[in-house]
């Protein structure tokens, strides 16, 4: 694992293949930017402009594939250098991508509560963890069901409004068998 500070850029906007490169830009090095993702997925937005600190690998593509000619690199993790930042950052941290398994489940806030009357959904891992959504909530097709989900852990600013526990953002998901 390497690591290393960079500050994260996305491509203005799409280019031919819906390419939209999302690249880190290491301070110093003997690499000038990697590739990180060749779609701008949300999950990445709110690290665009940030200088981050970050821990991963390069990676080659396998060369009998289509792919962009730049230097690629996988995140394991990304944390904000400085979540005193202004504009104050909404997450700070994105952890690596891993596979849960467990239930989409609706809360409501308690009677007299700040949430009172507010209704949200979490992912209930197997084991209990509750996790907030950062991504968008599923549709009821996923609501209680046993799901097998890939996400990224987020942290939130200590800075930012928000519900307390951890965060994740849900990647791709499919009913668990």
């Amino acid at each position: 694992m390497m690591r290393f500070s960079a500050s994260v850029a996305i491509d203005a906007r799409p280019r031919g293949k819906r390419f939209q490169g999302v690249w880190l830009r290491p301070e110093g090095g003997e690499v000038s930017r990697y590739l990180v993702a060749y779609r701008a997925s949300p999950w990445w937005r709110p690290f665009e402009g940030q200088r981050v600190d970050v821990v991963g690998s390069p990676w080659t593509p396998d060369p009998r594939t289509q792919h962009i000619m730049a230097e690629h690199f996988r995140v394991h993790s990304l944390t904000v250098a400085d979540p005193n930042a202004q504009p104050t950052p909404r997450w700070v941290k994105m952890g690596p991508k891993k596979r849960y398994i467990g239930t989409f489940q609706r809360r409501s806030g308690d009677p007299g509560s700040k949430s009172a009357g507010d209704r949200w959904t979490v992912f209930v891992a197997e084991g209990g963890l509750s996790f907030a959504l950062a991504s968008p909530e599923p549709g009821a097709d996923g609501l209680g069901t046993r799901q097998a989900i890939s996400a990224r852990l987020l942290t939130p600013s200590p800075f930012a409004a928000g519900r307390a526990g951890p965060a994740m953002w849900v990647i791709d998901r499919s009913p668990a068998e």
